[in-house]
C-alpha cells in the first residue's frame, strides 16, 4: 500500500504540475498575442498618421501653389511684410465678397424710395407689391411725404416687413410710430432698419431715400445714447 500510496501521489504531483504548466504556457500564449494586437494596432496608428501627414503636406503644395498669384498682387499692390501683405489683400477680398452679397441680397431695395416705388409718380403711376401695402399709410404735404403713426398704418408696416424683410423703411416708419407710444421697441426696429440702410446705401444707383433716412436713425439713436 505504501509503495502504491507514492505513486499516486507522485502520479498526482505530476497531473498538477502538468496543468500548472498548460496554465502557465497558455497565459503566455494570450499575453503574446495581446501584445502581438497591441504593436499592430500601433503599426497601423503609426501608418494612419503617416498617411494623413502626407496627405496634409500635399494639400499645403497645393494650397501654397493656388496661393503664389495672390502672392504676386499682394507683393505689387500693398506695402509691409508679406504675411501683412497677404493680410491686406484678404480684407480687400472679404470687403469685396461682401459687396457681391449686398448687391445680390439688397440690390431690389436699393433700386426702392421709402414708399417702394422705383420713381415718384408723375404722368406714370409706379406701384409694386411694396407700395400696394403702404397704399393709405402716407400724404403728401408741400411736396413732402408724410407718413403716418396710427394703428393702422402700423399694422401695413408690419405686414411689409413680414413680407419683405429686406425693405428697410417699414423698419423705419414702424419705429418711429412706437417711439411715439414711447416704446422702446423702436430702438430694435430702427437698428434693423440702421443694419439694412448700411448695405443699400453702398449699392451704385440706390435711391437718395436711403441716405436721409439713414441719416435721421443716426441722429434718433445718438440722441438716446
Amino acid at each position: 500500500m505504501g509503495i502504491r500510496a507514492a505513486i499516486i501521489i507522485a502520479t498526482s504531483g505530476i497531473i498538477v504540475a502538468g496543468m500548472n504548466i498548460w496554465h502557465d504556457r497558455s497565459e503566455l500564449k494570450q499575453n503574446n498575442e495581446r501584445h502581438k494586437n497591441e504593436i499592430e494596432n500601433k503599426e497601423k496608428l503609426i501608418n494612419e498618421f503617416n498617411q494623413q501627414l502626407s496627405q496634409k503636406h500635399s494639400e499645403i503644395q497645393h494650397l501654397e501653389t493656388q496661393l503664389t498669384p495672390f502672392k504676386t498682387i499682394a507683393l505689387e499692390k500693398f506695402t509691409g511684410d508679406e504675411n501683412e501683405r497677404l493680410r491686406k489683400l484678404a480684407q480687400e477680398i472679404e470687403n469685396l465678397q461682401k459687396d457681391i452679397i449686398a448687391i445680390r441680397d439688397y440690390s431690389d431695395m436699393a433700386s426702392l424710395n421709402a414708399l417702394g416705388k422705383p420713381h415718384s409718380d408723375g404722368d406714370i403711376v409706379w406701384n409694386t407689391a411694396i407700395s400696394m401695402i403702404l397704399e393709405g399709410t402716407w400724404e403728401k404735404r408741400e411736396n413732402q411725404f408724410v407718413m403716418r403713426r396710427d394703428k393702422e398704418a402700423e399694422e401695413k408696416y408690419r405686414e411689409v416687413i413680414q413680407k419683405f424683410p429686406k425693405f428697410p423703411f417699414a423698419y423705419y416708419f414702424l419705429s418711429l410710430c412706437l417711439k411715439d407710444r414711447g416704446n422702446e421697441e423702436w430702438k430694435i426696429y430702427a437698428e434693423r432698419a440702421v443694419e439694412i440702410l448700411e448695405i443699400t446705401t453702398t449699392i451704385s444707383g440706390h435711391k437718395s431715400h436711403h441716405d436721409d433716412v439713414l441719416q435721421k436713425l443716426y441722429r434718433y439713436l445718438n440722441e438716446t445714447q
